[in-house]
């Protein structure tokens, strides 16, 4: 390190890209990334009806909401669908009947019809559109005998649906076969997941193993060629031809047919839909047209995207704390932050560039209020994606949980604050926009309370976030319904020692929100007991750090655990206590506080390790974050791990070293190591917090009469 007044630019630089490295729906590439990586999340987020206040860290893909496909191509079906040729026709719409007129019918292949389930694949508030689902164990799958003119040849077309089901890719049987007593004239079977398919009884295409959740055509085309005298298989996915075989004239094909027989533990999760046998080899042209696939239903989308991936997968829980702790930053240190600070695409727009971070965050959000003006209350998949996949090939959904009153009131909130900041630039069109969007997510939160008797659920979705709305908008707009809406919600009116938490609510954004409000403008001794109740938050992280000998704020309960060792997130309240206090002892306490957390971060610690890759000349350098997939085969610079960690369950230090020891000093707990992920993936906001810390430790780089912002 150096010694200079700017000593923490590079790591606030080097911090700032990591967040940036971490946002959704944008393409990383040069100038303004070294690491790459092609936009994603960028096709619309499903809805569902799934609320956040009944808990659950996934949604549930069941609940997900759709509605009438008003496309023409959904009621108008090509010809070859009832075309020439036809012999049977399957819908799996509750049964296993044939559409065709005296065609074949279809068998239990085990156990009863009634052993099958037969459930909507799609969940929505109309006609429900069936399937044929498969389940764990080996009564799945249909058998019958085709009656036709084998001279003509045959052509098997279905449409199937893989879920990356709990039990993965245990699951084997023929999902399509046509014998002649034990003789195999076609045959698509999976072993253990994995696709294979074979011909007159010889293997022809191996395939990759399929889970991604999405509707796939499956097409065999079986007949004679009169070029050159030979029998012909030709097979198709989604209307491309993935392989061609020949048999000899004396070819003749089967007619004991098996359909959907998927066995063992992971069978559950397979879908087939319209099934259809045609007495004749079709053309690729045909099937091309068999493959278009535009479903009656369509699921129910918002066109949003944006806001910042949450930790070392993909997963876009859009985090609005990202815009919250960068826009506090800023406020209340705007001399430090400058436009063209950073290389994003967003520099020289006028616009701070850590305010750019921020609403990049807010992006997202913007897609997320609906026309009523609530707010759908955040993103997430069905699951977490795994750790092999690059952002492409991501197979989780892409879902938006319920509108509610949180939700509202945290958009309400934010919004307003990102509206007073660009009005104090000079980006009088954007705020006047933003105020808006936030007065209607206010007004819809006001009149959806949350139906519930708990009172800390109630002051979770309600007390606490409309008191932070309240507070922004009373110190973006000055109007007395808002400030009287943040006393009504707040105990410091009824009681001025009251602490900014309890056990039943959390008032620390409403705190921060109305601290930031010129004294003038507030009630004055609120406001003077709003920053005691911070600054006495902050002072207990500050004493009972400095008894310790790696003197890094945390809270004196918090155990060495899942960043509390490398992180700055109990440094935020100490920032915000410097940046409120009139009282210089405080001050200078706090700014020492976060020098401390600042040096145990890059390398002030028992390992002498930087906790952010590229930072430090002995940084860690194996974060759990898919980077590693990256061509350049190196982690994003400024990925931050979350440091020793000696309470991991199935993380812990000692199942991951060898040989084993005992009884390890908890900052001594750390494996760089990848899938250590208690220890070595990073968390998006708890990266802004970093960044945040870092920034607001640089020296002033504007003069007052550059910025017409408050704040140190």
């Amino acid at each position: 390190f150096s010694i200079a007044s700017d000593v923490y630019e590079e790591a606030f630089l080097t911090a700032a890209y990591g967040v940036f490295a971490q946002r959704c729906g944008i393409a990383l590439e040069p100038p303004y990334s070294d690491w790459r990586r092609i936009a994603c999340h960028d096709h619309g987020i499903q809805l569902t009806t799934q609320r956040r206040i009944d808990g659950g860290e996934f949604v549930d893909a069941k609940k997900a909401v759709f509605e009438n496909n008003s496309s023409s191509a959904a009621k108008v079906h090509p010809e070859i669908y009832d075309g020439p040729g036809l012999i049977a026709h399957f819908p799996f719409d509750g049964s296993a009947a044939n559409t065709v007129p005296g065609g074949m019918t279809l068998s239990p292949l085990k156990g009863t019809a009634q052993s099958f389930k037969k459930l909507p694949n799609l969940i929505w508030d109309g006609e429900s559109n069936r399937v044929f689902e498969t389940k764990s164990g080996r009564d799945n799958g249909w058998t019958g005998k085709l009656d036709y003119d084998k001279s003509k040849g045959i052509t098997f077309h279905f449409w199937l649906r893989r879920t990356d089901a709990q039990k993965g890719n245990r699951f084997d049987g023929d999902m399509l076969a046509l014998r002649s007593g034990r003789s195999n004239s076609f045959r698509f079977y999976c072993n253990w997941g994995m696709p294979y398919y074979e011909f007159n009884g010889s293997r022809i295409y191996s395939g990759a193993r399929f889970g991604d959740d999405r509707w796939h055509s499956y097409s065999v085309s079986i007949g004679p060629d009169s070029a050159s005298g030979q029998w012909m298989c030709r097979l198709y996915r989604d209307g491309k031809l993935l392989k061609a075989a020949s048999a000899s004239n004396t070819f003749s094909p089967g007619d004991e047919l098996t359909f959907g027989d998927v066995t063992n533990v992971g069978a559950e999760g397979c879908y087939f839909d319209e099934f259809r046998i045609y007495n004749r080899a079709l053309s690729e042209e045909e099937i091309v047209k068999l493959s278009e696939r535009v479903e009656a239903i369509k699921p129910k989308v918002l066109i949003a995207s944006g806001g910042h991936h949450d930790a070392g997968d993909y997963n876009p829980r859009s985090h609005i704390d990202v815009a919250q702790v960068l826009m506090d930053a800023y406020e209340v240190a705007p001399k430090k932050f400058y436009d063209g600070q950073l290389n994003i695409p967003e520099k020289n727009n006028g616009i701070p560039d850590i305010l750019d971070e921020a609403l990049w965050a807010l992006k997202l959000w913007i897609g997320l209020q609906d026309e009523d003006g609530g707010v759908y209350n955040g993103t997430e998949s069905d699951g977490d994606p795994n750790f092999f996949q690059t952002v492409e090939l991501d197979p989780k959904g892409d879902f938006v949980f319920a509108k509610d009153s949180r939700g509202s009131f945290q958009f309400a909130g934010a919004m307003a604050h990102a509206s007073r900041l660009l009005k104090n630039i000079g980006k009088t069109e954007m705020a006047a926009d933003y105020l808006g969007r936030a007065r209607r997510a206010y007004d819809w939160g006001v009149n959806h309370k949350p139906q519930t008797n708990d009172s800390k659920t109630f002051g979770s979705y309600y007390t606490a976030p409309i008191a932070y709305a309240a507070a922004q908008l009373f110190h973006t707009t000055g109007e007395d319904a808002y400030h009287q809406a943040f006393l009504d919600n707040t105990p410091w009116r009824r009681n001025s020692k009251a602490a900014m938490t309890n056990t039943n609510y959390d008032l620390t954004l409403a705190a921060y929100a109305y601290a930031a409000i010129p004294q003038s403008q507030a009630d004055s001794v609120i406001h003077s007991d709003v920053i005691r109740a911070i600054c006495e938050e902050a002072d207990m992280y500050v004493s009972a750090s400095n008894k310790a000998p790696y003197k890094f704020i945390r809270h004196h309960n918090a155990p060495i655990n899942w960043g509390t060792g490398a992180y700055e997130h109990f440094l935020t309240v100490v920032w915000h206590a410097w940046a409120f206090t009139d009282n210089k002892l405080k001050v200078k306490s706090y700014r020492e506080a976060m020098i401390k957390t600042a040096d145990n971060t890059l390398g002030c610690n028992p390992l002498n390790l930087s906790w952010i890759v590229g930072l430090g000349s002995n940084g860690i350098h194996a974060p759990l974050h898919n980077s590693r997939f990256n061509p350049t085969g190196f982690s994003v610079r400024g990925m931050q791990a979350q440091g020793p960690d000696d309470k991991g369950k199935e993380y812990s230090y000692t199942d991951t070293l060898f040989p084993k020891r005992d009884k390890t000093p908890s900052l001594y707990c750390f494996v760089d190591a990848i899938f250590a992920i208690g220890m070595d993936e990073g968390t998006v906001i708890h990266q802004a917090e970093t960044m945040a810390a870092f920034g607001l430790l640089l020296p002033d780089v504007k003069k007052p009469e550059d910025d017409k912002g408050s704040g140190k």
